[in-house]
């Protein structure tokens, strides 16, 4: 009797034990607040943190009676302070296409606060329809403050399963778990891909027999558990293209579906078989047809050479069509409609450009792409909903060049920005579409030459910069400067809080031509010491601060497009003043060459000459260069910043 007193005893001590372990710990196992996690101020492995998912749970599978692909999701996130407030709004995309749309139901919340917790109503829950394929259900926790710590499940069901629910391991906040379950009937063949940098902390399988059929036929299912522990947040950075590509999470593709009569319908598509829907859902079986643009075609002069004749026409589509800001891949693209109502979306804008260049005698296709927001596409094999946007490639006298008549600022052969995401798919007018490299066209650089010269009657420096832009470093300012030239010089910001601007003027430039010229007349305050004038001849400076912060960057740094930096000075000293002390000359290189820094100082008798000169060589870096870019970027800063010439006034 004592022994068995004693056993209960023990247990008490032991369940009180666990209980006061639990309550002093983050419960990483379900959505269950815990007294610390509502007194917690921050989390140990990052204090910068404003969030913390403590704890997320996805579960999926494919529901025996409907077919349909059920996702039941849950998660607790503790909230530090009112940065964090952010992620008490909740956005769902529910994919649609067209009258068949995903599902979400049994949406439940709450919010504990120290004081008491509040639930989730209906009140609190919207649906947008702002977007062409998605809706968004949205909804906001109530009572958020700093501490709060809010919890919540809802259930997605989609009839859509040729993408089976991919799961995001990684986010903008840190997370201590993350755990996914798969049920697969073997029905059903996907590839999966682990994206990111990440390991998986565990993965387990089972096969459970008979778990999906009906009655006649049942299949085994492979059940899957991924678990990620203690997961860094993903904190974006200037020189990206979309996070999806270097998030750490789970993607699916449906191979196969084998019938249980036997039937087997292979879904991983050839190329071959992917062209020809691409040719009919896209192109809307619209290109190398040209009958309908024939007479479109004879308003325009061609041109003695073909370079000349396509940019005629790439000119005539660019003033006479708009475009509605849409990219409607795969609808709305009637070349008769465009031709008509002279507005459209960039895929028909660019189909009839590819269609009157055809016709005109030169090889032009339409390519295939994906632009920066919507992520790399995969050359695994084809997945055509990866693509999002619709360009041009003509071939001219040897030379190709990637074209896009939606922007009356592009000039011929520039793309707009959003489009330099590596690669693009072509497809000629006959035979097997391929991969291309969509890089930019012609050279992107910065030049400035300065003339500076010292005013002692009003103890400042009167300066003139003549500056000459081309590639993507005079689109931004042509678009500005044509758009409201007024408004263009009084935003003017060359990062110097000296400088007080007095006039400027256009040199040279056009809507749609690469070069940009212009000049400038500042007044620049330096400081006077003793006598002693301490004057920074960078009277511009490329960079405000540096870009590069983070401690480690485990994605590229995409800059998309290679360019260069050239500062020329002279600063005009009259025979008052001697040359008390000029900067070192200094050179600097990144590993392998692929970006350099020259700076030089010359010294002549009334002047000193300075001469910069830096240069990023490659378009995208990948992430072993970070740490060489991020002191490359510092030093640049350091010049512009820090070197300073000293003149001393003569003693008569």
């Amino acid at each position: 009797m004592k022994n068995y007193s004693l056993c209960l005893i023990i247990a008490a001590l032991f369940l009180y034990f666990n209980q006061s372990i639990a309550q002093s710990y983050y419960n990483t196992n379900n959505t269950v607040v815990t007294s610390y996690e509502l007194e917690a101020k921050s989390y140990e492995r990052d204090s910068t943190a404003n969030a913390l998912v403590i704890f997320e749970d996805g579960n999926s599978y494919i529901d025996r009676d409907s077919g349909n692909l059920i996702t039941e999701i849950q998660k607790k996130i503790k909230i530090f302070n009112s940065e964090g407030f952010k992620h008490a709004n909740v956005v769902i995309p529910i994919y649609r296409n067209g009258k068949v749309n995903e599902k979400v139901y049994d949406i439940k919340g709450l919010t504990s606060n120290i004081q008491g917790t509040i639930k989730l109503t209906n009140d609190d829950i919207f649906l947008d329809n702002s977007t062409e394929n998605y809706k968004l259900v949205k909804f906001t926790f109530p009572n958020i403050q700093e501490g709060s710590v809010i919890s919540y499940s809802y259930t997605i069901e989609s009839p859509f399963l040729t993408k089976y629910h991919g799961w995001k391991f990684q986010s903008s906040i840190p997370k201590l778990k993350s755990v996914y379950h798969s049920s697969i009937p073997a029905n059903y063949e996907y590839s999966l891909q682990l994206v990111g940098t990440l390991k998986l902390h565990d993965q387990q399988s089972v096969i459970v027999e008979n778990c999906y059929g009906n009655a006649f036929a049942n299949a085994s299912c492979s059940n899957t558990t991924f678990i990620m522990k203690d997961i860094p947040a993903f904190i974006e950075e200037n020189f990206m293209t979309d996070s999806s590509n270097y998030l750490s999470q789970l993607d699916y593709e449906l191979n196969t579906i084998k019938h249980f009569d036997g039937r087997v319908d292979e879904l991983t598509k050839s190329w071959k078989s992917a062209d020809e829907e691409i040719r009919t859902e896209v192109f809307n079986k619209q290109f190398y047809k040209t009958g309908p643009i024939k007479s479109e075609l004879s308003k325009i002069a061609l041109k003695s050479t073909p370079l000349e004749s396509a940019k005629s026409i790439y000119e005539h589509i660019q003033n006479n069509y708009s475009w509605n800001s849409k990219y409607s891949i795969y609808r709305d693209n009637d070349i008769k409609t465009l031709l008509k109502e002279k507005k459209g979306n960039a895929t028909v804008i660019n189909l009839l450009l590819a269609n009157m260049l055809f016709e005109s005698g030169i090889n032009a296709k339409p390519v295939l792409a994906s632009t920066r927001p919507n992520g790399i596409p995969t050359k695994l094999y084809p997945v055509i909903t990866d693509f999002n946007y619709l360009i041009v490639s003509a071939l001219i006298n040897g030379e190709t060049y990637l074209l896009d008549a939606t922007d009356k600022h592009l000039f011929f052969g520039e793309l707009p920005f959003k489009c330099l995401n590596y690669s693009g798919r072509q497809f000629p007018e006959k035979g097997a579409s391929q991969w291309i490299d969509i890089e930019p066209r012609g050279s992107t650089y910065i030049q400035q030459v300065a003339e500076i010269s010292i005013n002692d009657a009003e103890n400042i420096l009167d300066a003139t910069l003549k500056s000459t832009t081309n590639g993507y470093a005079s689109l931004g300012k042509r678009k500005r400067y044509f758009s409201n030239p007024v408004k263009y010089a009084e935003n003017i910001n060359f990062n110097n809080p000296n400088l007080e601007f007095v006039e400027h003027n256009l040199v040279s430039g056009a809507l749609n031509k690469s070069k940009f010229e212009e000049e400038f007349r500042f007044k620049i305050d330096f400081d006077k010491i003793n006598g002693r004038l301490y004057i920074n001849p960078f009277i511009t400076k490329m960079f405000e601060s540096n870009p590069f912060k983070l401690q480690e960057r485990t994605y590229p740094i995409e800059f998309g497009y290679k360019d260069s930096y050239i500062y020329k000075a002279r600063l005009l000293i009259d025979e008052s003043y001697n040359i008390s002390e000029i900067p070192q000359d200094y050179t600097y290189s990144l590993p392998n060459k692929t970006g350099t820094i020259i700076l030089k100082f010359i010294q002549k008798e009334n002047e000193i000459q300075v001469f910069l000169k830096f240069n990023f060589g490659l378009a995208n870096y990948n992430a072993d260069y970070y740490e060489y870019l991020k002191i490359f970027v510092s030093k640049i800063i350091d010049i512009q910043k820090n070197s300073i010439i000293i003149l001393e006034k003569k003693i008569n």
